[in-house]
């Protein structure tokens, strides 16, 4: 009998089970989906999970999410008998070291800067409650990773309060890292983003397209 071979995961791919996810499989040949014990194994898979999704509140469409395919291809990589994780050891165990993962992953990452440079994003965010937030964003390479947000509720968006907070990240990723800020074109962003390129004049202030258009669109309904 034909075996699973090991998933390939490749090089570029920083987290192993959205590589596994994707990597290309082995079928074993005696329940590929041509064959009868393979339509059943998949009919009984799906009415497994279905019911598990269904009674947890789990929307289908979530099963779609590459870290749920990579569960279920480790699942059958580890084959019978493999004692299920308890919920205590998702919630701690697991969940520490998988922030160790990511964390050690990002400082991997923050050596290729001084290479490929940084584009920090920053954008002001107001919920139905009128709690309003300033997301941070930084990109490299290719790679996007959520930095911080600023509870901005009881302060006033003017362009000295952001200037602050926008030098304070600029300065913990490394001014000479960054070669550009993405904002929205809010005049207090322009404002703050123009003091900050004349004190680092290798800075590049770039208002954001998405918002731009947005404001335009706005423009031609009045």
């Amino acid at each position: 009998m034909f075996t699973q071979s090991q998933s390939h995961v490749p090089e570029r791919v920083r987290d192993y089970h959205l590589g596994l996810s994707s990597a290309p499989r082995q079928q074993w040949i005696d329940a590929g989906p041509w064959t009868v014990k393979g339509k059943t194994s998949r009919e009984l898979l799906g009415r497994a999970w279905a019911k598990a999704c269904h009674a947890v509140g789990i929307p289908g469409r979530k099963v779609d999410d590459p870290y749920f395919k990579a569960t279920i291809m480790e699942t059958q990589k580890q084959r019978v008998g493999i004692k299920i994780p308890t919920s205590k050891e998702i919630d701690g165990k697991y969940l520490d070291e998988n922030v160790k993962e990511i964390e050690n992953e990002i400082e991997k990452w923050k050596k290729e800067w001084d290479e490929c440079g940084v584009t920090l994003m920053c954008d002001s965010w107001m919920g139905p409650m009128r709690n309003s937030v300033i997301n941070f964003l930084v990109y490299s390479g290719g790679t996007v990773y959520f930095m911080k947000s600023v509870d901005a509720t009881d302060k006033i968006q003017h362009h000295q309060c952001l200037l602050k907070e926008i030098k304070a990240v600029v300065i913990k990723v490394g001014y000479h890292n960054v070669v550009q800020i993405v904002t929205d074109n809010g005049s207090n962003y322009k404002k703050a983003c123009e003091i900050l390129t004349d004190e680092f004049p290798h800075m590049a202030w770039q208002p954001s397209l998405a918002h731009t258009i947005n404001l335009m669109l706005k423009d031609i309904e009045k």
